[in-house]
């Protein structure tokens, strides 16, 4: 449990469909509820609070503690900048000389190549020119839209004075390692994306001491910003969707079921619950819970 995080009450018999046992498959209305959010992470919390504040009746369900996983032990960025999919043709390029290098940063099992293949197959399909013009200008709405609506999440949870607006710089060891990020940098630029190139290792000690003097060149963006401890942040969320009469509690999810116009949920003890929507916020193992909808991510 993290340091100062409250234990989550165990979700309660009173809570679910089948605390007394059985097996059936029609629904009970009895204890239905109208929103149910898998997962108390930072992704989980924030539509959590967001539906509460709209006025639904909203549980969240996390099958440990508040931001136990990766919401507790990150970078805490907002790189609202980052509008460039990662599937490129550049990649593409790249990712043969990576799997030679035992010291790159792509390693490929040979036996887990037919495995993979029809995702290598969607990556390089939407590494094509026209699909990545798309993706790009669809991540860069993405980012104003969350650009605006994290100041408003952090305003109404009392955080604001955990963000911080320090930038961030991008710093390249050749020249030809500069030259070639520049078309990068023309299209955030015409997504309205403010940066500054910075040339030679005096410029680059004006903004930053104690860089390396092999350092060619770095581009500073403004508009990257960080929050000082994710972990509060999360924590914080977390209480204020409780005082707002949010459910948090304690429960494992391991399958969803379509029943009629609604999901049951079934949990790890063999109690089920059900909901007329289910957000699954779970991270890494959101891809389980969506496979047994036949929803593969």
């Amino acid at each position: 449990m993290a340091p100062g995080a409250p234990a989550l009450r165990p979700l309660a018999d009173a809570d679910v469909d089948n605390a007394n046992g059985g097996t059936g498959d029609t629904v009970s209305r009895k204890n239905s509820r109208e929103w149910v959010v898998i997962g108390a992470g930072i992704i989980g919390l924030s539509i959590a609070l967001r539906l509460r504040q709209s006025g639904h009746d909203v549980l969240v369900l996390e099958r440990s503690a508040v931001a136990a996983e990766a919401s507790r032990g990150n970078a805490g960025a907002y790189a609202f900048s980052d509008i460039l999919p990662l599937a490129s043709p550049g990649i593409v390029r790249q990712a043969p000389r990576w799997l030679l290098d035992p010291l790159g940063p792509l390693s490929l099992r040979p036996a887990h190549l037919p495995r993979i293949a029809p995702w290598l197959w969607r990556f390089w399909r939407a590494s094509q020119p026209a699909a990545v013009t798309a993706g790009t200008a669809a991540l860069a709405s993405l980012m104003r839209f969350a650009a605006h609506d994290t100041a408003a999440l952090l305003d109404a949870v009392g955080a604001l004075p955990w963000l911080r607006s320090d930038g961030n710089l991008h710093c390249y060891e050749s020249e030809a390692e500069w030259r070639a990020s520049l078309p990068g940098w023309a299209v955030r630029a015409a997504h309205g994306i403010v940066f500054d190139h910075l040339r030679g290792a005096p410029a680059l000690a004006d903004l930053q001491p104690g860089l390396s003097r092999t350092l060619v060149a770095a581009t500073f963006v403004p508009g990257w910003q960080t929050i000082t401890d994710p972990l509060q942040l999360a924590l914080r969320i977390a209480a204020v969707f409780e005082r707002l009469g949010g459910t948090l509690r304690r429960a494992n999810a391991v399958r969803l079921q379509q029943i009629d116009d609604c999901l049951r949920v079934h949990l790890v003890d063999c109690r089920r619950l059900t909901a007329q929507r289910v957000v699954v916020a779970a991270g890494a193992w959101s891809h389980r819970l969506a496979r047994t909808l036949g929803v593969w991510l």
